[in-house]
């Protein structure tokens, strides 16, 4: 199976500096800022795609490249979750353990480990109700495979979430200015809706949504190397990020348009028939 991204890239990945700390205690002023822009496509993954499909309940999940733990620690929060993540990068799985310590979730159930090998498949077969990956797949070629081992992992009956980033359209030529150099690591060729939704069209599985997902979020696009420009550039998108939250917050949901030029991701929810 030929990989397009290798341990070492992940290692550097989840080893880079700690996001600088906010305010221990924000003005009204900060937290009304916080709240006017957050983030749309977050809001709309939450609120109008995930609730829709999952129910609250003592359910197992599992995230497929986990590090470092925010989602699962939201699904917790969110769903009563009990959370599961396999990472493939020895850094990325010794982080996701020390986040979900200071949470208080169990950190013996993050697995450090090569989900296509023969001893996790069998280990964990048909062990969970939600498998998720999200920014996974695509840094792959062969894909029947990588669905596959999603698919294994989960129940008859449990619900499977795949999201990938979509670096086409819009985000394409923006991403020219900033995160140039990780292309050739994403296989740009499935961030295409009708390429994508056809790798889960199979037997044992019923889709519930496919589609593009969010309005715009220029943070996609924060990965690539460090230049001044660059930086330039990553800076005026997140003020230019800020606006479009607030703009896009002001509609009913589902009123923003979703398309292949704007989003910035396509999404997979589908369910694994009983067998």
């Amino acid at each position: 199976m030929k990989r397009l991204t290798d341990e070492s890239y992940w290692n550097t990945v989840h080893g880079g500096p700690a996001p600088v700390a906010a305010p221990a205690v924000p003005t009204s002023f900060r937290k009304w800022l916080r709240h006017a822009g957050r983030s749309y496509a977050a809001e709309h993954f939450w609120n109008c795609c995930l609730s829709l499909h999952l129910k609250p309940g003592p359910q197992r999940i599992i995230e497929i490249g986990s590090a470092p733990g925010e989602f699962l620690k939201e699904c917790h929060s969110r769903f009563a979750f009990d959370p599961y993540g396999v990472e493939y990068s020895p850094v990325g799985a010794r982080v996701n353990r020390e986040n979900f310590k200071s949470w208080g979730l169990d950190p013996n159930h993050i697995m450090q480990a090569d989900l296509f090998t023969e001893d996790f498949q069998s280990a964990h077969r048909e062990q969970f109700d939600v498998v998720v990956s999200r920014g996974f797949i695509e840094h792959f070629i062969d894909l029947q495979p990588v669905i596959d081992a999603h698919v294994s992992l989960l129940k008859s009956g449990g619900t499977l979430i795949v999201s990938i980033p979509n670096l086409s359209g819009f985000n394409y030529l923006i991403g020219m200015l900033t995160s140039r150099a990780v292309y050739p690591l994403h296989n740009l060729d499935i961030m295409r809706i009708e390429v994508f939704q056809k790798l889960f069209d199979r037997c044992n599985l019923q889709t519930l949504f496919c589609g593009y997902q969010g309005g715009v979020d220029l943070g996609i696009l924060e990965a690539g190397p460090q230049t001044p420009f660059s930086n330039w550039v990553r800076k005026v998108n997140r003020h230019v990020q800020w606006g479009l939250n607030v703009v896009f917050n002001s509609f009913p949901a589902g009123f923003v348009p979703e398309t292949r030029y704007t989003s910035p991701y396509l999404l997979y929810i589908g369910r694994k028939k009983a067998t």
